[in-house]
């Protein structure tokens, strides 16, 4: 399965165009966002749009700290003021989803994605091994940290993003995603194990 990474789009329409252009082109199977598709949603920003283009492309993902609150237990307020197909596609995001046998999650997968204080309590660097341990398996991929890392269990793997990657399949992987608002993006081939960053 080859997987279409995006994550942490805060409303950068014109790359997230890009970005589903090359996915496309790229042929991949299925595109998962990670997360902050918005910027702290309010109406009369991007996300509606944002979110057309997502749906149109058919992306599954979950939600980030800045759009939890389209995604879980929505308040009645943001239910009155947003769109309708921002909610329902909003609606369909998950705190954690399996794709191709990889974990995904905003965050750090032993952090709860129901509790908008953990998904805003993440900082500094992810704890891959304490990750890896609350999962089962062998590759996982989070965004949020807003920059490209791979680590496995004994730490951060040397790797600039520069060109494509292989992950070991003898090892176990957290893979941090580049931003979407910075112009990062990637693919995962779980067949070949080879993890490709692109930028717009």
């Amino acid at each position: 399965m080859r997987i279409g990474l995006l994550t942490d789009i805060h409303e950068a329409v014109d790359h997230l165009r890009t970005a589903l252009a090359v996915l496309a082109a790229e042929r991949v199977d299925v595109i998962a966002q990670l997360g902050d598709v918005c910027d702290l949603y309010g109406p009369d920003r991007g996300t509606a749009e944002v979110v057309r283009l997502l749906a149109a492309a058919g992306a599954v993902g979950v939600w980030g700290n800045h759009d939890i609150g389209l995604c879980h237990e929505v308040a009645e307020a943001v239910r009155q003021e947003a769109e309708p197909h921002v909610l329902a596609y909003m609606g369909s995001m998950r705190g954690r989803l399996e794709l191709g046998g990889c974990h995904l999650s905003h965050v750090d997968p032993h952090l709860d994605p129901t509790d908008a204080l953990q998904l805003w309590s993440a900082r500094g660097q992810p704890d891959a091994a304490t990750a890896l341990a609350a999962v089962p398996h062998r590759v996982s991929f989070i965004g949020h940290y807003h920059r490209w890392r791979v680590s496995d269990e004994a730490g951060p793997v040397l790797w600039d993003a520069a060109g494509p990657l292989t992950l070991d399949p003898a090892r176990r992987f957290l893979v941090v995603v580049g931003p979407l608002v910075s112009g990062h993006f990637g693919v995962y081939d779980t067949d070949t194990a080879v993890l490709t960053p692109f930028r717009c």
